[in-house]
């Protein structure tokens, strides 16, 4: 496998917000998780703490609008913190 991680050309606030990088994969098609297995891991999180991981990312200052900048996840997240 020959892979290149490259830095995109354009830039929208998406890929600024989370440091996206594009991986080019010159010999092989299949994904990079099907061609490197044991560099990557699966995590499940149970369904009965999501709601108290989703208060500690917020007090961590991570929340839906911090990793996709758009008006979509700003509405998102000022409708939760207005309880709307």
């Amino acid at each position: 496998m020959i892979g290149l991680a490259v830095y995109p050309f354009r830039k929208n606030e998406r890929l600024i917000a989370q440091s996206g990088l594009f991986t080019m994969h010159v010999t092989d098609r299949k994904g990079i998780e099907q061609q490197i297995p044991d560099a990557l891991q699966k995590v499940v999180i149970p369904k009965g703490i999501i709601e108290e991981l989703e208060t500690l990312l917020d007090l961590a200052g991570l929340n839906k609008y911090t990793i996709y900048r758009d008006l979509d996840s700003l509405s998102l997240v000022l409708r939760k913190f207005h309880k709307i």
